[in-house]
Order: structure tokens, then sequence, then C-alpha cells
């Protein structure tokens, strides 16, 4: 059988991604080995939004986090708690089985070795082939590793479980002098802890096995060392490279590199899984459209090429402003280096000027206009208008998950930022304030919106 769709690797970018295909009627079968890594995640809150658009149902029993606990830059704790709902802590063994439960298709219990252009090799000599192939396999990639752009700082994760207590709800991070840790509760008294490394610029503790450099790691911090303190980590190290990456490309003729096969974004934005998903979930609609409107293969094709390229430099920009905060160390400042269509330093101004003035008067710039794009309407892909501004990024539709097209549109309408973020919310996909108002700073910061507010206000 020549199926549809051929969906390689079964984790969460791969199981979200075969259920949503069949449920709009095609064919497909999903090919993964049924594994899932030992690791435990913390998901934000908005994994809960992202869990409804792809109409999966909040699972039960799932430990809540209610936000962070840093140590970043500086000795004395910060606590993040979540203003916008609560997130989970999960361990992916569970939670890939869970995802997994969700698709009833067809399955194959195998690991993929190679595509050819028209079919997907297995281990055990069979061939599968499919009209598109989606390649989900992680970082293994067996096609995205042909196209992956590796980040130049090499990042090695080193972990262990200790039964600990302390901060049930919240994930640790620490900032030490040449990188970092952080921790995660999987159940009650038990904790992951993990230490971030670089051998380019970190003195490991060489030819004594994982073990002693792990620990040698953990003495570098001081939260950590002070709650681990006369303890030993149960049962052994385990470690993975966590390099960040990129692909030079994300789509072809008649596949798609999603989630982690794509690009992998560093452990520090907590990103992952909702990444994974949102790459299968959009991964899913471009395909659709193909099957369904091959006049529009191409256009949602070089859709999803360009929103995937745009997803993994706008993670990178939010990481790099936090390494900029953790300290002048080389592991830091190597990592905080990043280009960017707007500097950071002018964002903040943007922001602060906003805070100051008593209203909004939003004019938008002359020189913006609007180009035809690409974009999303329900589950397909469709021509339609983009923002079009000197300097920025040619079809550009959605910064860290914001409409700005739609925000530019209502931007005049609305005296105050409150007023402006409730109207947006209203008629696009909710996102929560800090998001919001980081968005709206880089557009005045680009120029493409500007306050001309003097006196008197507007309602909404």
């Amino acid at each position: 059988m020549r199926w549809d769709v051929v969906v390689v690797g079964d984790g969460p970018a791969g199981s979200t991604a075969a259920r949503l295909l069949a449920a709009w009627g095609h064919a497909v079968v999903l090919v993964g080995p049924g594994a899932s890594s030992e690791r435990a995640e913390s998901l934000p809150p908005s994994i809960r939004r992202l869990l409804r658009v792809v109409g999966v149902e909040e699972p039960g029993g799932l430990a809540r986090s209610a936000g962070n606990l840093v140590y970043w830059g500086t000795d004395e704790p910060r606590m993040e708690a979540f203003q916008d709902g609560h997130g989970f802590h999960v361990k992916r063994t569970a939670w890939d089985h869970y995802l997994r439960g969700l698709y009833r298709g067809e399955m194959i219990r195998a690991k993929a070795k190679g595509f050819d252009g028209r079919g997907v090799a297995l281990e055990d000599g069979r061939v599968v082939e499919g009209r598109f192939v989606l390649d989900c396999s992680g970082r293994r990639g067996m096609l995205g590793k042909d196209m992956r752009v590796l980040e130049p700082n090499r990042t090695a994760c080193l972990c262990g479980m200790w039964a600990v207590a302390g901060a049930p709800e919240y994930t640790m991070i620490e900032s030490y002098g040449d990188g970092w840790a952080w921790s995660v509760p999987v159940e009650e008294g038990r904790r992951q802890v993990a230490c971030m490394v670089d051998s380019a610029v970190t003195r490991l503790v060489r030819q004594q096995g994982r073990t002693a450099t792990y620990r040698g790691e953990l003495s570098k911090t001081r939260a950590f060392s002070k709650m681990l303190t006369g303890k030993s980590p149960e049962g052994p190290i385990w470690g993975w490279d966590a390099t960040g990456y990129t692909s030079t490309r994300f789509a072809g003729a008649n596949w798609l590199l999603v989630g982690d096969a794509g690009s992998f974004l560093d452990p520090l934005s907590s990103y992952g899984v909702r990444k994974a998903m949102a790459s299968a979930w959009l991964a899913a609609v471009v395909v659709h459209t193909a099957l369904r409107h091959p006049e529009r293969q191409e256009l949602a094709l070089s859709y999803y090429d360009e929103r995937e390229k745009q997803v993994y430099q706008n993670f990178r920009r939010r990481t790099a402003q936090f390494w900029g905060e953790a300290g002048d160390h080389a592991f830091y400042a190597r990592r905080a280096e990043v280009e960017a269509f707007y500097r950071q330093a002018d964002v903040v101004e943007a922001w602060a000027a906003l805070r100051r003035a008593d209203g909004l008067r939003l004019k938008v710039a002359e020189s913006v206009t609007r180009e035809v794009h690409a974009g999303i309407e329900g589950n397909e892909i469709v021509a339609r208008e983009a923002l079009a501004a000197p300097g920025w990024p040619r079809g550009l539709q959605y910064v860290q998950g914001v409409d700005v097209l739609k925000l530019v549109e209502m931007a005049p309408q609305c005296g105050q930022v409150p007023d402006l973020f409730e109207a947006y919310n209203r008629t696009a996909q909710p996102v929560e304030l800090s998001r919001f108002a980081s968005v709206l700073s880089v557009l005045i910061a680009c120029g493409v919106l500007r306050n001309e507010y003097n006196q008197g206000n507007q309602g909404c």
C-alpha cells in the first residue's frame, strides 16, 4: 500500500502530526520504535492553549508547574511565578505514551534507516512509500541530519535523579561560573538535576568518568550544592548532546522536517515539547493543503520553510537575552551573540517609553505596506496579506506567536496598552501580556508604529 503520508518518529511531533492528518481523512502510517526519553521536562502554561489548538484533551494526573525559582547572575533567588495559569512537570515516557495513544491509525514498530525520495527504508528491509514523508525522528534526523547547521557553541547535558524535597511546583535554574543547572520535580521528594556544560570553555574532570564530571559541575553551583549536600544520585548519570541547531531547508517537494528533526532549541527555553507539537500541527496543515489543493502545494511548502526558520530565530533571540543577563564568562558571552532584525536595547527603550506615556495614539508608518503571502485559515494554507516594511523580514506574519498584521491594524484604535491587549485577544489567538508587550515594543523599535500621544485618550 502506498500511503498519503508516512510519519517517521513517534514522539510528540510524530504522534501529533499523524493523529491530525488521519482525523482529516488521509491514509497515514506512523513509523517508530515506541521508545521515549527518560528525561523530565517542564511544560509552560502556553502548552494548554496549544493542546486546545491541536484538539487534545488536557490529561489528568499531571504535576502542575507554578513557575521557576531562578538563581541567574546573582546569589539571590528570584521567584518567577507564571502569571497566565499553570504549566506541567512531565516524564517524557508517560507524556509520549499518552500522545501516542491518541493516534488510532496504522503503526509500524520499527526504526527508519533513510529516505530515497520515494520510500522510507526500514531496518528490517521493508520500504514504506508515501506521497509525503514527515521526518519527526528528533535529533537522530533520518532525513534532517544531512541539512543540519549546528550552533558554534557545543553544549552537553549531564543528568541524574535525586531524592530531595523542596519547591515541588517549581523548576529550579541556576547559572554558575561556566555553565548552568536546572532541576525538575518528577514526583513527591524526587527531582532530576542536570548540568549544561561546554567542553570548549569548561574545565571538566577528565578521565574520571561521567559521574565525577557531573559531581565536579555541581560543586560549582551555590543553591544546588546546598540542596544536595550529603546526598548521592539514584542510579547512573546519563548524558546527551544538547547543542542547538537549525537546517538549511525544512521542506522539499514531498518531505518536511518536523520538530527536533529540523531545529533544536537550547533547553533553557523550556519550549522543546511545545515547539515540537506546534511544528507538527503546522506540518499537518501544510500537507493537508497540498493533498487537497495541489495547486497550493508550492505556496504551502514555502510557507512552512519560512515559518520554521522564523520560529528558530525568534527563540534564539529570546534565549540570547537570558545569556546576556547571566554574566561575562565566555560560556554566556558566546551564546548572547545573535543577529536580529531589531536591537534589544531599542525594544527595551520602546517599552520604557510606552510605560512613561499617559496613553496611546499609535500611527502606522507611511513606509508600511501589505504584500500577498501565505497564511493559515482553519486547517489550510491560503494566500493572504502580510506586513511589509523596510528592514522587516519578508512575509513575517507572527512574532512570538503574535499576529503582527492584526496588531498593526488594531493599534490606532486604542488609547491604552491594556485596552489594545484585550481587543487583540478578543479577535486573535490569545497570548500572555508579557509576550504581547514585547511584540508591540518590537513594532515601535522597528519604526512600524509610532506613538503620537499628546493629550487626551482614545477609547477602544
